[in-house]
């Protein structure tokens, strides 16, 4: 008798488990992510797409713990000083390179150079 046949056979004779459901019972959960309290549009559109419902979304706010506040932007205090403290040839080249346009990013960049400007924790997982 093939090897294939002789596992069909004692399967067969096995006591009917509804392993599927155990297996369901014993997954863990994913935690609740932050902010579902204050979807951004984007989000809110896809939760629209995939029907999910503002009661069901309510329900898990309330579990999940809230939305970070929104990361403030230094002021010209923060910033003058940690320009100023800039090397002149680095700066040259930022100011020529912000002339030229064509360079959305120009000013993350600026800020991602400027030394000592505060960051959250987080902030390196961001930038990988």
């Amino acid at each position: 008798m093939p090897i294939g046949i002789e596992r069909i056979e004692q399967h067969e004779k096995a006591p009917a488990t509804n392993s599927h459901e155990e297996a369901y019972q014993e997954a863990v959960e994913p935690p609740v992510p932050a902010g579902l309290d204050r979807l951004t549009a984007p989000q809110r559109a896809l939760a629209d797409f995939l029907r999910v419902g503002a009661d069901l979304l309510a329900v898990a706010a309330q579990a999940g713990p809230p939305a970070p506040e929104p990361r403030k932007r230094p002021g010209q205090k923060e910033l003058a000083p940690l320009i100023a403290a800039l090397p002149e040839k680095e700066k040259d080249g930022l100011l020529l390179r912000l002339a030229l346009g064509g360079e959305p990013q120009l000013g993350a960049e600026l800020l991602r150079r400027l030394p000592g400007l505060l960051r959250r924790p987080d902030d390196r997982a961001l930038r990988g």
